[in-house]
């Protein structure tokens, strides 16, 4: 035994395969090289005229856009708005109808409470004690207008 873990005849067969594939000379390979090289260029150019292309195509859209003025909207924009404005109506007008409809209630209801559970005598303690807790937020008002309002 020589010790190699291949019969004679694979190794004719290695060396066989080895002479029909064919490997690169130094040229082939730079030639092969320039080549790839000029299909990335015109793969360049391509999505380069492309881009240039589409930005002549935005920059168009954009000046017809500004050419038109500052105040010009489109038919769909105007609806749109148009759309808007009456959802926006409905809301403020259903608001405040519910806004005076707790106004009548709360009224209704203090009326109710006022008048069945107390007498004359008792509204008007019931006013001198609301308006002693008033009094005292406008004394706070004027004194502190006095303390700026004093010259130097």
């Amino acid at each position: 035994m020589d010790g190699s873990f291949h019969s004679p005849e694979w190794h004719a067969a290695r060396l066989a395969s080895l002479k029909t594939t064919h490997t690169l000379t130094w040229e082939e390979y730079k030639q092969k090289q320039k080549e790839e090289e000029l299909k990335k260029q015109e793969v360049e150019a391509d999505t380069d005229k492309l881009m240039r292309e589409y930005r002549a195509q935005l920059d168009a859209e954009r000046a017809m856009k500004l050419s038109k003025g500052r105040n010009y909207s489109s038919d769909i924009s105007r609806k749109d708005r148009k759309e808007r404005e009456l959802t926006d109506r409905k809301c403020r007008d259903s608001k405040r109808k519910k806004s005076k409809k707790r106004k009548h209630s709360k009224r209704r209801s203090s009326d109710s409470s006022s008048s069945s559970e107390s007498s004359s005598s008792d509204k008007d303690e019931s006013r001198k004690s609301r308006s002693s807790s008033k009094r005292p937020k406008r004394e706070r008002k004027h004194k502190s207008r006095g303390r700026h309002s004093k010259p130097k």
